[in-house]
Parts: C-alpha cells; sequence; structure tokens
C-alpha cells in the first residue's frame, strides 16, 4: 500500500473480506503550516465606516436607477416620474435600516403615531414615494435574455462577488455553508 488506509496493495481480490491485518497504522501526522496572510477588510483608502460600507456596496446605482425608470415605463405607470441617484441611495438606505429594525410591516415606519414612527425613515423619504420606487424597483433590462433564469440579478451577483474578492481576505478558518456546496 501506499502507508494509508487499509494497506491493500494491487491484487488483492476486492471481494475478499477485511481482516485486521489488512489495515497498517500512519504514524505521519500532516504539516499544518502557519497562516501568514493579512486577512480582514482591505482598506483601500476607506477611512470611514462609511467610505468601507460604499466600497462593499458599489452596486451601480445609475443602472438601477435606468432599470427602474425603464420598467415603470413599460408599465405605463400613470404616477411615475423618473427617479434620481439620491432617492435610489436613500431606498437602498431604508431598506437596509428596516431589516435592522425588524418591524412586521414596512408601513409602521411612516406611522402617525409618534411612538411607532422611525423618524430616521419617515424624514428621509415620503412613504407613498417608497412604495412607488419600491413597487418599480428592476436591476436589470426584463426584455434581455430571457432564457437565463438569474438574468434580473445576475450583473449584481458578479459584481458582489467581485467586490467582496477585491475588499475583503478571509482568515485560515473559512466555514462553507453546506447548501453552497452541489450535492445528490
Amino acid at each position: 500500500g501506499r502507508g494509508r488506509g487499509r494497506g491493500r496493495g494491487h491484487g488483492h481480490d476486492p471481494a475478499a473480506p477485511v481482516t485486521p491485518e489488512d489495515w497498517n497504522e500512519v504514524e505521519a501526522s500532516p504539516q499544518i503550516l502557519p497562516f501568514q496572510g493579512q486577512h480582514g477588510p482591505v482598506v483601500n483608502g476607506a477611512t470611514t465606516a462609511l467610505h468601507f460600507f460604499n466600497l462593499l456596496f458599489s452596486i451601480n446605482v445609475g443602472l438601477m436607477v435606468v432599470e427602474t425608470d425603464r420598467y415603470a415605463g413599460q408599465k405605463y405607470a400613470a404616477d411615475w416620474s423618473d427617479i434620481g441617484e439620491a432617492e435610489m441611495q436613500a431606498l437602498r438606505s431604508i431598506l437596509i435600516l428596516m431589516g435592522i429594525n425588524g418591524l412586521p410591516n414596512m408601513r409602521i415606519d411612516w406611522s402617525d403615531d409618534d411612538s411607532l414612527r422611525n423618524r430616521t425613515i419617515s424624514s428621509c423619504m415620503p412613504r407613498h414615494l417608497f412604495d412607488r420606487i419600491l413597487r418599480y424597483l428592476h436591476l436589470a433590462n426584463s426584455t434581455a435574455a430571457a432564457g437565463d433564469r438569474i438574468r434580473k440579478v445576475r450583473q449584481y451577483v458578479h459584481t458582489i462577488n467581485n467586490v467582496c474578492k477585491t475588499n475583503y481576505n478571509p482568515g485560515r478558518d473559512i466555514s462553507i455553508d453546506e447548501t453552497l456546496v452541489p450535492s445528490k
């Protein structure tokens, strides 16, 4: 054998029963090399939390605006007027904050009841504008590449993968979620 495993050499009948003599001890331990790489965020000139956030979430807001405006036009939205990048960035920020707050209903943030209203969100964007942008939010042209099942998010998944590769170096110990590994 090769000094590992069952120790069966070439020519051994695979149908023969396994006996204790078929096993041999491996005395060598694997050599574990020390991790020497830099790990963690790659700062790239980012000096504040906002800079680092913008590095990680550098998704093209301008393209989101163009595709959302296009989709609203395709749906003949009578209540639609073109939006700008500032409104799209505000929407993105509101959605992140809502994910952190975890309220059961998005409308609570604009409640007339002062004890329920989120002043940060309600002062950032009126609810009717939030609802209108969210209704027509699109990341890609709906009519392009009809056979591609993830066409609507493909460009953004690709962008996020590249941004993470560029702006974060993983450490020695990495945990892989089993749903990421294909198996049958």
